[in-house]
């Protein structure tokens, strides 16, 4: 997305009078590189992706069929790019994509230029991955007690050890990727962290836009706003 069409998307100057407050999809001509964000399952993408909404003014899209009930869950929270994979494919008409590969596959290929990876604490990631594993929801938990719960700790253990794997492979693979890759802080993102999460985000417009446009286009000033829109972006499941 060239900064110059991003600074009018950010700005919501859409044509048909659509809701400047809302993000939208890319016009024709706006095409440009693909930046996937990639995740290990439950690191909190879908907070990152209403945040970068928020910031760009321009809908992210996901590698995930668009016809699974999450998929569908997901787009009811506001993420209305589920399934788009990107300004270069056939129908794409996102810049920021969505992406658990190689963990998970997704029901299209495609080619980005540069990475957003968003790493959490594994403990958390891995337990919230069993959650969402054993109720089908992003927002659903199942009780303490459960996790001793005969037959269902054994499950528990099991997957445990299966997924630190997975973990680590996860992330070693997009450091070995040779384009160029930030690092984001699942951590750093949470509302009750505002400061770390203005920071986190001027180093993803910096990344995104590159620092002299950051700076010539307001961008980094426009990062506190949507840290402070967090509430209603974060608001979605991770």
């Amino acid at each position: 997305l060239d900064p110059e069409a991003a600074a009018a998307a950010a700005a919501g100057a859409e044509p048909g009078g659509a809701d400047p407050s809302r993000p939208r999809f890319l016009q024709p001509g706006e095409a440009g590189e693909c930046v996937v964000m990639a995740s290990y399952p439950r690191s909190g993408n879908s907070m990152l992706r209403g945040l970068l909404e928020g910031l760009t003014g321009v809908v992210t899209g996901s590698d995930s069929r668009p016809d699974r009930a999450m998929a569908r869950d997901l787009k009811l929270y506001g993420l209305v790019g589920e399934g788009n994979v990107g300004s270069h494919q056939g129908g794409g008409r996102v810049w920021v994509v969505k992406s658990h590969f190689p963990e998970k596959y997704g029901w299209k290929e495609f080619a980005a230029q540069r990475a957003v990876l968003l790493v959490r604490n594994p403990v958390n990631a891995i337990r919230s991955y069993f959650n969402m594993l054993l109720t089908g929801t992003h927002t659903h938990s199942i009780a303490p007690s459960e996790y001793t719960r005969p037959g269902l700790a054994e499950v528990w253990d099991r997957h445990v050890r299966e997924e630190i794997g997975w973990w680590c492979e996860f992330h070693r693979y997009w450091l070995r990727q040779p384009i160029p890759v930030l690092v984001v802080r699942y951590e750093d993102l949470v509302e009750a962290r505002p400061l770390q999460r203005e920071q986190a985000l001027r180093r993803i417009a910096d990344f995104l836009y590159g620092p002299t446009h950051t700076r010539k286009r307001g961008y980094a000033d426009a990062a506190p706003a949507a840290a402070g829109e967090g509430a209603a972006a974060g608001a979605a499941p991770a």
